[in-house]
Formats: C-alpha cells, sequence, structure tokens
C-alpha cells in the first residue's frame, strides 16, 4: 500500500539527487500518474492530506496523523476566521467600512496592526504543512508551502517576519534552483535600493511575483558576496545551487554523456570553495554539523537564535541538511575541508 502523502504521482522530483529536471517535466508523471492524482482521496478535516484508498487513510489516522490533523484544521479555521474578520472590519472615524484587502494595502499589512493576526495563522498553517512536506516529500504539500509563504511576502512585502530567509529552502525541496536564486538576487538589489515597496499593481493571490533574470552559472557578483556575508541562510542556499551543478555536471562527465567545459565547471567550484570558506568564517559550527549532525541534533530546537552560534547553526540546517545529503560528492568536499568526523561546541548559547 501507499504511505499517507506518498502515492506514486507525487513522489520525490527528479534532480533532488543533483540531478537536474526541466520546469515542464520536473516530477517525471505518467498520463497514469496523473489520472490515479484525481482519484485520489482527501482528508475531509484538515484538507490537506491525501491518499489512494480507505485503508490508507485509516491506517494513517490511527498512526501519525491525528495529531497533524487537528493542528491542520486549527490553523486553517484560524486563517479563515482573521480573513472573513478583516474583510468585514467595522467602520472606523477614517473608514465606513474597513476592508484592508483593498489594493492600498496589498503589500503593507505588517504596518497595519490588525492584519497581524491573520498573516501568523497563514504562518502558523504553512509550518504544519512544511513538517508533514519534510516527512513526507511530496509535491503538492511543498507546493502548498510554497504558496503559502508567497501569499505572505504578497502581503507584507517587507517581510518583517523573516519568510525571505526560509522560502530558498522550499524552492529548492521543488527543485526550483533558479528561483531559489534569482529570489536571493532579488532580496539583494532591495537592499542596495533600500526599497521594499511592492509591485504596482499587487500580483494574484498564488503566483510567482519575483524576477526570473539570474543565471546560476555565472560568477558569483561581488556584492552579492557581500550580502550573503550576512546571512547563513542564503549562503548555504546558494551553495546548494552551485553544488548541484557541479555535481549534475560531474557526474555528466564521469559518464561520457558531456565533454568537460573549462569554462563552466572551473567557476562553479571556485564560487563553492568561496562560499565555504565565508560559511566558515560566518558560522564555525554549520559545515562541521553538516557532516556530523547528531551532537548538534541532540539538542533541543532553540527559541531564539544568534550569528554564529551553534543556535544559528540548528536553525538553518533544518531546513537544508537533506539538501546537501544528497548532492552527489558534496559531503566529500565539505569533509576534505572540515575533518570527516569533526567534533564541534555545540553548547546553545
Amino acid at each position: 500500500h501507499c504511505f499517507a502523502f506518498s502515492c506514486r504521482y507525487a513522489r520525490t522530483p527528479r534532480g533532488s539527487h543533483g540531478g537536474e529536471a526541466s520546469d515542464d517535466d520536473r516530477w517525471d508523471n505518467t498520463a497514469e500518474e496523473i489520472a490515479a492524482a484525481k482519484r485520489l482521496l482527501k482528508c475531509s478535516r484538515c484538507r490537506v492530506a491525501v491518499y489512494c484508498s480507505a485503508r490508507c487513510q485509516r491506517e494513517d489516522y490511527k498512526g501519525e496523523h491525528r495529531e497533524a490533523c487537528k493542528a491542520l484544521k486549527e490553523y486553517s479555521d484560524e486563517m479563515k476566521r482573521e480573513e472573513l474578520r478583516l474583510h468585514h472590519a467595522p467602520a472606523t472615524l477614517s473608514y465606513d467600512n474597513m476592508n484592508y484587502f483593498k489594493e492600498d494595502n496589498i503589500g503593507h499589512f505588517y504596518g497595519l496592526f490588525e492584519t497581524r493576526g491573520y498573516l501568523r495563522a497563514i504562518y502558523g498553517l504553512a509550518e504544519e504543512i512544511r513538517y508533514l512536506a519534510h516527512t513526507q516529500e511530496t509535491r503538492p504539500l511543498w507546493d502548498k508551502v510554497v504558496k503559502l509563504h508567497l501569499e505572505i511576502l504578497r502581503l507584507n512585502h517587507s517581510d518583517n517576519m523573516g519568510v525571505r530567509f526560509k522560502l530558498p529552502f522550499y524552492l529548492l525541496s521543488l527543485n526550483r534552483d533558479q528561483d531559489c536564486y534569482s529570489f536571493i538576487k532579488h532580496w539583494k538589489r532591495v537592499y542596495d535600493r533600500n526599497d521594499g515597496k511592492p509591485p504596482s499593481p499587487p500580483p494574484r493571490k498564488g503566483e510567482w511575483f519575483y524576477p526570473r533574470d539570474a543565471n546560476v552559472l555565472e560568477p558569483l557578483p561581488g556584492g552579492l558576496i557581500k550580502e550573503l556575508e550576512g546571512s547563513l541562510a542564503w549562503a548555504a542556499a546558494v551553495l546548494v545551487v552551485k553544488l548541484r551543478k557541479i555535481g549534475a555536471l560531474e557526474t555528466a562527465v564521469r559518464l561520457g554523456k558531456v565533454a568537460s567545459d573549462p569554462e563552466v565547471l572551473p567557476p562553479l567550484v571556485a564560487d563553492a570553495h568561496r562560499l565555504l570558506n565565508m560559511i566558515e568564517r560566518r558560522n564555525p559550527v554549520f559545515l562541521k554539523a553538516l557532516v556530523n549532525p547528531g551532537p548538534l541534533r541532540s539538542q533541543d530546537m532553540p527559541e531564539y537564535w544568534s550569528p554564529g552560534k551553534p543556535s544559528e547553526a540548528y536553525m538553518v540546517l533544518n531546513d537544508c541538511c537533506r539538501h546537501f545529503h544528497r548532492i552527489p560528492f558534496a559531503i566529500q568536499r565539505i569533509e576534505a575541508m572540515v575533518g570527516v568526523n569533526p567534533s564541534y561546541d555545540f553548547t546553545m548559547d
């Protein structure tokens, strides 16, 4: 039988182990699988979990889904209540009917105190689905996670909630490396211009509204390097993008599918080494814990984190450890730098 969320139509995407999947055929679904997907059963309570049969649904509910279903339903209901409240806010001295979703407010939600409960509800629901997506590794769940985070950014374009440091890893889970890299470069431009203004007119709910103009094969620009030095999460995400390209190219060369191109591979390797050295300077725990995660993972998840400390390494590894370990020869490259079984200080600050 299948496990919840993991019927054949929803399997891990091609390219997740270092290969490159195209935008049109990233998930490698056959017509038979697509047809089967339309017949899947959906949990009537949380409206998130899907199953190939009633038997699978019953077995999963007896196991892990009971508690997850309850949390998903609570966050989903809270989000709907908050949305309804904002659509029908009572009249004020300034407004006859304060509809927070009017065009002038889209992109500025966090600056409107009354909207913060709605943003927190979206984030809470996204976190619950993210946990399931990480556990089950299926396209529909990661798609939902990405769309919920995009909705937060659509409503709160200046991102007071730090979603911009999480979304790149969720894009990587869908093999959307190009979008991941373009997204980070976009935020670099925002910082350069000190301009967090939302796009006009506001984008539609669920659509991608960031540029897709970055080339993942380009040598890292100096300005981006400087920005990455300030964010372990972004540096790790860009390193995944570069190492995936290196892994795919080296594998293709080794199998004789392509000839080695001295204009492509060496610059990618140089960028990867540059990022590795930068990450080691910023947080001496991160790379060692990536190779030997046991000591750090033995700690409870920190409530807060500090730059350069084990708490920061823990939070970022929580989102990206799996990505690194699935790239051909990526861990071996890091071991050459920090050792095969490195020790480190994992005491939480």
